[in-house]
């Protein structure tokens, strides 16, 4: 079943951005006889330039397109990641952000976002369509709606998600999450069953660009889960995410609430499957230090960004006494 979706995946993320580009061509041939005329009075331009502009003009020209066109744009938005941290174990996963419909002004993108995460026994398949539009280039806003499937206990729920970013980089976002599968029996002995079930909630956060030191981003929220005859799961997060290429993160979360007996520390490092610059001096560029403290942010360069949420399903864990029918929180998961 994983290796099918996994290939599904992967044609995909490389057959819809090439129908979204047939699609446009179609529709507006004219851009085609717009682009040869421009391509022209381009190669005359040359053509007239003495030869020593002419040697000295098509060398930068040649290496700036051989950096930007190196690898497909489809193929930089599939990335992979490891998650990793105190009180959980190690999450390995593969995600993939494509766009289905642009506008020809870009501001206005309807796109999917597939993912598949591997941690322990249990796997989750994840995906989703997400709609935003840029407004005066000053803001942008977004809602997704999500599906996600683990397939160790066959559980299944639903989200929909909103955010707003603004051309200074302050973010904001809330999530729901629906259960959509019932009560599940994971297992049982002589004297109980053990029980599993989806929990309703919501998380949100809000944050944004260190001031001087835009790469970095710091964010604080929480989240608050709905577990219905116990005692209702509530806490507090904050990350830190810094990005050192387009495409490509780590990131260092803390959270706590109120059924953990510790806080919890976790780290994420994802990057791309098309290898960019990862040379020293490209990534020193992105810590020069702006004349502004919270410089302008082109909103059309984040409308492919990945949808920030919880992919983890959060359960109800119970236990159920053959003996006297009473159930108590916690138990074996199977």
């Amino acid at each position: 079943m994983a290796n099918k979706l996994f290939l599904i995946l992967i044609l995909s993320a490389s057959l819809l951005p090439q129908l979204c580009i047939q699609a446009q061509d179609n529709q507006l041939p004219e851009i085609a006889s717009i682009k040869q005329e421009a391509d022209g009075k381009a190669v005359d331009s040359l053509l007239n330039q003495a030869p020593g502009e002419q040697t000295s003009e098509k060398q930068p020209i040649e290496k700036e397109f051989q950096s930007t066109q190196g690898a497909p744009d489809w193929l930089k938005r599939i990335n992979m990641s490891l998650e990793a941290g105190t009180d959980i174990k190690p999450k390995y996963f593969l995600e993939s952000v494509q766009p289905l419909f642009s506008a020809l002004d870009k501001e206005t993108v309807l796109f999917n976002q597939t993912r598949i995460s591997a941690r322990d026994y249990r796997t989750t398949y994840s995906t989703g369509l997400g709609l935003r539009k840029v407004f005066n280039e000053n803001y942008l806003l977004g809602i997704n709606a999500f599906y996600d499937f683990q397939d160790f206990h066959k559980h299944h729920r639903a989200g929909v998600g909103f955010e707003a970013i603004t051309n200074r980089g302050l973010e904001a976002r809330l999530n729901s999450y629906l259960r959509v599968s019932g009560q599940r029996l994971v297992n049982e002995d002589s004297a109980n069953q053990y029980y599993e079930k989806v929990a309703n909630g919501c998380d949100w956060e809000l944050g944004g660009p260190l001031p001087y030191f835009h790469p970095v981003k710091l964010y604080g929220g929480g989240y608050w889960y709905n577990f219905e005859r116990f005692k209702d799961e509530f806490g507090w997060k904050m990350r830190m995410e810094y990005n050192p290429v387009k495409y490509s993160r780590l990131v260092f979360e803390v959270r706590d609430d109120n059924k953990r007996e510790n806080v919890g520390y976790r780290f994420e490092g994802a990057i791309t499957l098309a290898f960019a610059s990862f040379n020293l001096r490209d990534i020193v560029k992105e810590f020069k230090t702006p004349s502004e403290a919270y410089p302008k942010v082109n909103l059309e360069d984040k409308t492919l960004d990945r949808v920030v949420r919880d992919f983890d399903i959060t359960v109800i864990k119970s236990t159920r006494s053959k003996a006297t029918g009473l159930t108590v929180e916690g138990g074996k998961s199977g």
